[in-house]
């Protein structure tokens, strides 16, 4: 399996001073990429950096208030101790062995699947141009909102403290969780899913729903093509 690693920036006054920060302009960063057991190539993947802020030390605290664009295919980690405000985009799919996390995710954009994992304190706002695969582990602490051109496939876990919207422009599978409302605008049909929030849930569905369990406190469920295989349970309502 590949294996990539964000390297620390060269930059002046970084270095190990945590908390000392600089105004960048513009940077790059660098990785590795083991394409197999023979050989190393050093990066495909340039991450463009505009206008970056805050920078954290080795070790340190900051905020991460600049874009990047990761041009080839990310499967590392970056481990951000801040909100990221900018945006970071993914040209490529991004597997399962990618792993991000920060007190913030703000704007996150793949532009084909997804298939990694986004732990967050806080939000996770995620784009994604294909599909949520079923490898991805999205984790977060307040709200995640989520605009999926493709489907949410079987097998993939997203579960947060706050509340969940999704707009979804093909099906939806794998195990939904919220302690607050989960908001559901489907295109395509529910299957083969979970979905259980401590409150309420609102789903417009427009292929049916089917082999799916659904718990929460009121259910308001709007659909085309019926219910067929599913098990529903409201502790206060369902219409």
């Amino acid at each position: 399996a590949g294996h990539q690693e964000i390297h620390h920036l060269p930059l002046p006054g970084i270095g190990n001073q945590a908390g000392k920060h600089r105004d960048v302009r513009q940077c790059r960063f660098f990785f590795e990429a083991e394409h197999d057991q023979r050989r190393k190539q050093t990066l495909l993947a340039p991450v463009r950096i505009a206008a970056l802020h805050h920078l954290p030390g080795i070790g340190g605290a900051g905020d991460f208030l600049g874009t990047a664009t990761f041009v080839g295919t990310f499967s590392g980690s970056a481990t951000i101790d801040g909100d990221v405000d900018g945006n970071w985009t993914f040209r490529s799919s991004v597997p399962a062995s990618a792993q991000l996390q920060a007190i913030d995710w703000l704007d996150v954009d793949a532009l084909r699947n997804f298939g990694g994992q986004i732990v967050s304190g806080d939000t996770i706002d995620l784009s994604v141009g294909g599909s949520i695969t079923g490898t991805t582990d999205l984790v977060a602490g307040g709200d995640i909102d989520l605009v999926v051109t493709g489907s949410i496939l079987p097998g993939a876990q997203i579960s947060t403290a706050d509340a969940l919207t999704a707009t979804v422009g093909g099906n939806v599978s794998g195990n939904l969780t919220s302690s607050d409302e989960m908001k559901l605008d489907v295109t395509g049909a529910i299957s083969n899913a979970t979905l259980a929030s401590y409150s309420d849930i609102s789903v417009d569905v427009g292929r049916g729903i089917s082999n799916t369990r659904m718990t929460g406190s009121e259910i308001t469920i709007v659909v085309v093509g019926g219910i067929t295989n599913s098990k529903i349970t409201a502790s206060s309502e369902v219409s």
